[in-house]
This record gives C-alpha cells, structure tokens and sequence, in this order.
C-alpha cells in the first residue's frame, strides 16, 4: 500500500500541491497554445475548432454526476472499513460508465453523420468531411475518459488524492504536448483530433499498474456490480448531472451563439478574454477540491464545528484569490491579451472587465457550493445552478445583437445574481450551522469594501513608470494580493476563526515544509 498522510492538513498541503500544478498546466498550456494556434491556423479555424470543441464538450454531461456522487460513498465507506460496499459502489460505477460510454459513441457518431451540425454551427473554413470526423474523435475522447478515471480515482478515495491528480496532470501535459507538436509538425484539425487520444490511452495503462502494485485489492471488479447499487447512486449522480448540464451551458452555450450571430473570429477573441478572466476561478478551485474529499470525511463524522470552519476558509481564500486577480488585471488585462496573442487578436477593454467583474461576484457562491457538494446534499444547489445557466444563455441571446460580446459576461451574471447568489450561499450555511443574515452581511460588505481598496491601490501601482506589462502587472498583483488578504482576514473572519486557523498554521506549517522537500 502506498504511503498514506498522517494527518488532514498534511493531505490538504499534498492534494493542493498537485492541483496547483495541474492549473499552472492548464494556464501555461493556455498560453502557449492559443499564440501557437493562430501562428500555424488561420484564426478563422481555431474559432471554428473552439466552436466544435465547444459543441461535444456537451458529451461530457453524460457523466450525469456519477464521479462525484460514486467517490463522496467511496470515501465514506473506506473512511468505515465497508469494504464490500466499496466494491459494489466501485463496480457498479464503472459498468454504468462502459454502458454510457459505448452509448455516447454510438449515438454522437449517427448525429454527426446524419445531421447537418457544422451549418447550424456556421463552419465553413472546416470541410464537413473533417468537421465530422473532427467531432467523432472529440466526443469519444471524452466519453471514454469516464471509465479509465475510474481507475486512477481509486487512490483518491483512499485518502491520497494527490496521485489521482498528479496521473491527470501527466494526462493533461501529454494533450498539450501532443497538441504543440501537431501544430508545429504542420497537421491540421482531424490529425490533431486523433493523436490526442494517445495520452488518455498512456495514463490508463500508467494508473491500472500503480493501482495492481499497491492497491491491489481494491481493483474493480465488474461481477461486484449490482442493479442495486447503480440504483442507489443514480439520485445524487443525477443532481451532479444537473450541475454540469449547467457548467457546460454556461460555458459552452455562449460560445456557440456567438459563433452562430458573430462567426468565428468572435469565438476566439471571447474564449481568449474568458480565459484570462477564468484564471482567477481555476486558482480557486485549486483549494476547493484540495478539501472536498477531507469535507466529505468531516460529513461522515459528523463534525460540523470543522465543517463551520472549512466553509469560512473556502470562502475566504475564495475571495481573497479572486478579488487578488481581478484588481491585478483590470487596467493591464486588454493589453496582455493583444501581447499573448502577439497581436492577432484585439479585444475591447470592457469585455475583459465585465469578465473579471462577473469572476468577482461569482467567487462567494462557487466556494459555498463546494460544501453541498461534498457531502451529497446539492439538490436545491444542482437547480440553483441549472436555472442560472439556462437564464443566463436567455440574457445573452437577447442582449447580444445590441451589446455583442460584453453580452455574455453581463447575461451570465444576471443569471447567476437571480438563481445563486443568496440561495446556494444561505443553503451552505444552513448545513454548516451558520447564521445566514449575518455571515451574508459580513460577506458582501466584505467583497465590496476590499474589492474597492484594492482596486483603488491596484490603479496606484499601475500608474508607476514601467512599459513592461507583466512586470507593472506582477507588482500591481502583489499589493492587491496583500491587501485583499489582508481585508478579507480581518473583515470576514470572527476573532475566534482566524485565531484557530493561525495556530493551525503555525503548528502545521514546518511539517507541511518538511513533508513537501521529503518528498
């Protein structure tokens, strides 16, 4: 058996390491990619390669939640030593995903053949022929991604989700390789759509030997599975379903109206803003997930006096983050997309501060979802969420012929301002044993009052007189970062949490150092 961490915050320190090199990956992947894109495609096919990307990027809410609804009873029941009911929950997880896998397959590739997809889409760069094919192997990928994670996933549930994710990162770093070297070899869309498939491929095999050498016996085993117990995970893994039908149309839904109204160029340059804005969110997420499977653990123990205390550190740090981020970018953001991209794209100012003003808002409910998440009591937040993409794609189709691309970014914050941002907040602390009325006051006085300072500081710095824009970006991010951390440390946060949350620090904080240069 691999060793396991002693303690949760040494496992908080090993899972939030892998996840922050998996969005180091993920935004230097960002990088490179998008200048290496419209270096060797013209931009007219990278914006109809995001649209179709876009498009079977839908396929991957076949999922319908199982992931995460399979691994909350799989920690719960290594946490108790329920070792068959491990393995009947594990089993049956993965026979549903080789059905929906084989399903998805089928019914994508009869769509794609026999439906006149690419001219809803407006793709006319692309020839069909490629376009379909294109989408085929997309899909696929996708859909059969589900049942190979099931493997590396295992050591997740045991408690060490790091090499769970440090197996997706290799994953994550082969598709960008792989990609960059298409693109410099001179393949074009269907070339580039086939060899993607092999990092998926290598990982799978990498996981199924690390999992036989030390985790042997907790193999899945398909003649474990039962009707029964795909039975009892289809409720929550629906209510997940419902979480990611609306990420993928909060998502994906905009990109393709805009590819539809505005044609292709206009993909790129708001999937190019989006990114930049959405860089904020997946360094968030980074603790999030780094403490989803230890709030899973505290649920099974019921320990809501810690579960207070995570939910308030989520939300700290989520802001903190965000609000860092958003004041970092706010003035120099325009200029550092016309630098990523080496001039190939232009993009107006407001489109990339209504994003990051739409990441700011968006920062107190995504940390308090994580809460419900976690513990399997997300219905009222999987329709909170599903109404707040569904009305914010409505928003930005009626707006976008007169605002056109600030659209989006506005049309998605007015959905999420209606469906999200006192529910989903109130019904986390409803399972965290707060009072609502007054961490919603602290809350968004907080956002707003430190938002404002640092911002205000962030335009001091940006007046010094430095030409190099990641440099005056890089000093305008560290004062914001020191004074959101600082305001949101004192303004959020009762007395009797920082005190607690400082002691941890300091007791833990030499092991955390010895752990990581042990390893």
């Amino acid at each position: 058996m691999l060793k396991q961490p002693s303690h949760a915050w040494q496992r908080l320190y090993k899972n939030t390491t892998a996840l922050g090199f998996a969005q180091i990956i993920n935004t230097a992947g960002n990088l490179l990619l998008v200048p290496l894109f419209l270096s060797y495609w013209p931009k007219e096919v990278y914006g109809e390669w995001m649209a179709l990307s876009a498009l079977v990027a839908y396929y991957a809410t076949a999922d319908m939640g199982m992931n995460m609804a399979s691994g909350n009873a799989l920690i719960k029941a290594y946490q108790r030593c329920e070792w068959e009911q491990y393995r009947e929950i594990q089993a049956s997880a993965l026979l549903f995903y080789i059905g929906i896998a084989c399903a998805v397959t089928a019914f994508a590739t009869a769509t794609c053949f026999l439906l006149p997809v690419t001219r809803w889409l407006g793709v006319v760069y692309i020839p069909r022929a490629t376009a379909v094919l294109v989408m085929c192997l997309l899909a696929s990928r996708i859909v059969w991604t589900m049942p190979a994670g099931q493997i590396w996933n295992i050591f997740r549930t045991t408690g060490n989700l790091s090499t769970s994710q440090w197996i997706a990162n290799l994953q994550m770093l082969g598709v960008i390789g792989t990609t960059a070297a298409v693109l410099c070899l001179g393949g074009g869309v269907a070339t580039l759509a086939v060899w993607t498939w092999c990092p998926l491929l290598a990982c799978s095999l990498l996981a199924w030997l690390l999992v036989r050498r030390s985790h042997q016996d907790l193999l899945p085993r398909l003649r474990a599975s039962s009707l029964r117990g795909v039975i009892a995970l289809i409720r929550p893994s629906l209510l997940f379903g419902l979480m990611m039908v609306a990420t993928a149309i909060r998502v994906n839904g905009p990109v393709i109206l805009v590819a539809h109204a505005l044609g292709g160029v206009a993909v790129a340059v708001l999937v190019t803003a989006r990114a930049l804005a959405y860089v904020a969110t997946q360094i968030s997420t980074i603790l999030c997930w780094a403490l989803w499977p230890e709030l899973t653990r505290l649920d099974a123990v019921g320990d809501k006096t810690a579960l207070r205390t995570a939910h308030s550190l989520l939300v700290a740090a989520y802001m903190a983050i965000s609000i860092t981020f958003v004041s970092a970018l706010w003035f120099d953001g325009q200029g550092l997309i016309e630098l990523w991209t080496r001039g190939h794209l232009s993009v107006q100012p407001w489109l990339v501060k209504s994003f990051l003003l739409y990441v700011l808002c968006q920062a107190p409910w995504m940390a308090s979802s994580m809460l419900a998440g976690a513990t399997n009591r997300h219905r009222k937040m999987a329709w909170c969420q599903l109404l707040a993409g569904v009305g914010g794609v409505v928003f930005v189709a009626v707006f976008l012929p007169r605002l056109k691309l600030v659209a989006v970014p506005l049309g998605l914050m007015a959905g999420e301002a209606l469906a999200c941002y006192h529910f989903v907040i109130a019904d986390a602390c409803t399972l965290a044993d707060t009072p609502y009325r007054s961490f919603a006051t602290r809350l968004w006085f907080t956002l707003a009052f430190v938002t404002t300072l640092t911002l205000t500081i962030s335009a001091i710095a940006h007046r010094l007189p430095i030409v190099f824009v990641p440099l005056r970006m890089a000093v305008a991010g560290t004062v914001s970062l020191i004074t959101a951390t600082v305001g949101v440390w004192k303004l959020l946060l009762p007395k009797s949490e920082r005190m607690l949350l400082a002691g941890r620090f300091m007791q833990y904080a030499p092991c955390w150092l010895a752990n990581g240069i042990g390893q």
